[in-house]
């Protein structure tokens, strides 16, 4: 008898146990990609499908998760493998497009200081691990596969099938049906959502020690621009400057972003050179020196319009008149550079004359649910400037971050839906690779030794993981590119609409697409009051897909 049964699992913590299989045999379930499901938790039931199902369109990645669970005893030397995804007529997807791996976990503690507390501690999902390529699960646990396809532009739609094998070397090997539907339409390469992030190269390159090198940067560079995130650092001050080769092969991968130089205010100390209060002239000067020899590498390059500098992280009232000098000297010398500050003004520069030379404004994302200061925020807009959002360690539930703790939908969400529903100007995130407790790569698991702490939490900061053979990618990184690309979703469903209305359509015959544009409040109600279920954001993802295909036929 074939003891499959393939589970859509909306929540790791509500509905009815599973009876578990017997000792002989196991069970595979289906997952969604934006759930988190812990190795150590019995599975809860809540939907019962006969295949695993997602859906792509072209130049996107999505995936799927495959739960294994042993029966009454310990399933043994674990393989598995993916067959061909055979589409329309005979059509396969790319082999090299579609991966299939190991769910990685890590090991949270309650001995080490978080800023929130969670009830529980333990092993998450986290590190995906594609070189591990058998492994055991041990009774009253379960394991997660990973299931990937990076679908090619132009990829012919339709519905394309295979199976995953699952093959312990104690009982019978089992088979999952896949099926993965092809939309009838690409999402650009470039980013309607603009981010600016942090990557601490230099972490990599510590933990990495004698296998480091060129090879193995450009490694990083590549996972990063696979995630629609540009390999940057604006707190750079002392990195060498790239050569023109190295610059036109960052704009071929997608690069959209590059800061020339972060300028400090006076007395801030830290690991860089120091902007002492007394020598802060010099200070500046060499700042920019530094930031228009760069520049002058990406404009031989043609990639002058990556760049911008960032001033002064975070800076209270008291130095904003300073912020404004500096900023003046750094645009008399740089010309057309936008300028960008995380600067605490929650006038954005229109009060006390800042906004006269600073183009960029981060604050808190909290900050767009507030109806006084979304006025100023149209108000710095209306002055030609943009004002993003951000986060960090802070602020705390019921609110979405990216903890290794939290759910996966919620780096998802964060990145896709809630942004669509609160239009900051753009992302701002300072680091994917805090990895100060960590000494060496991820050589083993599923259950890994990396530590996800970061100082204040799990995972702050910490967007990815270094595995041995390069970079990783993790569950929170796969739906933070997933919200990405959903948001591009949204502004090709609008693009879509405003073309079919120039070609005559009528507003009527447009109406049930254009209300697609709005979240429903089941998604997102607010920015602390959100779903968690992944299927609601399933079913209005299909709906703007079918909308933009039938709109363009």
């Amino acid at each position: 008898m074939n003891m499959i049964h393939i589970v859509l699992l909306a929540c790791a913590f509500s509905g009815t146990e599973f009876e578990r299989p017997p000792a002989e045999t196991f069970q595979l379930y289906g997952q969604s990609s934006m759930v988190t499901v812990l190795p150590d938790v019995p599975l809860q039931k809540n939907a019962l499908e006969s295949t695993v199902k997602f859906a792509v369109a072209g130049g996107e990645v999505e995936a799927g998760q495959i739960i294994i669970e042993p029966g009454a005893s310990e399933l043994q030397g674990v393989e598995f493998s993916m067959s061909e995804l055979k589409g329309p007529s005979g059509i396969v997807l790319p082999e090299s497009e579609v991966t299939l791996t190991v769910m990685g976990y890590v090991k949270t503690s309650p001995d080490v200081k978080v800023i929130f507390p969670f009830e529980r501690t333990g092993w998450f999902p986290d590190p995906i691990l594609p070189f591990v390529k058998s492994f055991d699960v041990e009774e009253g646990r379960v394991q997660s596969l990973w299931l990937s396809v990076n679908c090619p532009p132009g990829q012919q739609p339709g519905i394309y099938k295979g199976e995953v094998t699952v093959s312990p070397k104690n009982a019978e090997p089992q088979t999952i049906p896949v099926e993965v539907r092809v939309f009838g339409f690409d999402i650009p390469r470039e980013r309607s959502l603009p981010t600016l992030m942090t990557t601490f190269i230099e972490h990599a390159e510590r933990i990495h020690g004698d296998d480091w090198n060129k090879e193995m940067y450009w490694k990083y560079v590549d996972l990063l621009q696979a995630h629609r995130v540009d390999y940057d650092n604006f707190y750079r001050e002392e990195e060498p400057i790239p050569t023109v080769e190295d610059v036109k092969r960052l704009v071929a991968g997608g690069q959209e972003a590059w800061c020339l130089r972060y300028l400090r205010q006076p007395g801030e100390g830290g690991s860089g050179p120091g902007a002492d209060e007394g020598t802060y002239d010099e200070y500046v000067a060499k700042a920019i020196s530094d930031a228009k020899a760069s520049y002058e590498v990406f404009k031989e390059a043609g990639a002058e319009d990556l760049c911008y500098i960032y001033f002064f992280d975070e800076v209270p009232e008291e130095k904003f008149d300073m912020l404004k000098e500096t900023a003046k000297q750094v645009r008399a010398a740089l010309p057309g550079v936008p300028l960008f500050t995380t600067a605490l003004d929650p006038d954005y520069g229109i009060e006390n004359g800042v906004s006269e030379v600073m183009e960029i404004w981060a604050t808190s994302f909290v900050t767009f649910g507030n109806d006084d200061r979304m006025a100023k925020i149209r108000k710095a807009r209306d002055n030609g400037d943009k004002v993003m959002w951000i986060t960090t360690v802070w602020p705390p539930r019921p609110h979405p971050n990216f903890y290794v703790e939290y759910d996966a939908i919620e780096s998802r969400l964060f990145m896709g839906a809630m942004p669509r529903t609160h239009r900051p100007d753009g992302f701002v995130y300072w680091s994917t690779t805090w990895w100060w407790n960590n000494d060496k790569p991820i050589s083993e698991g599923p259950y890994t030794d990396w530590n996800p702490h970061t100082g204040a939490s799990n995972g702050d900061g910490s967007l990815i993981c270094a595995g041995k053979d390069g970079p990783l990618t993790t569950i929170r990184f796969e739906n933070f590119r997933d919200g990405l690309e959903d948001y591009e979703y949204y502004s090709l469903l609008k693009k879509v609409i405003e073309a079919a209305r120039k070609r005559g359509v009528t507003d009527g015959q447009l109406k049930s697409a254009e209300a697609l544009l709005t979240i429903p409040q089941e998604i997102v109600k607010a920015l602390d009051d959100f779903s968690r279920d992944a299927r609601p954001l399933e079913k209005h993802r299909l709906q703007i897909a079918e909308a933009i295909e039938e709109l363009t036929k």
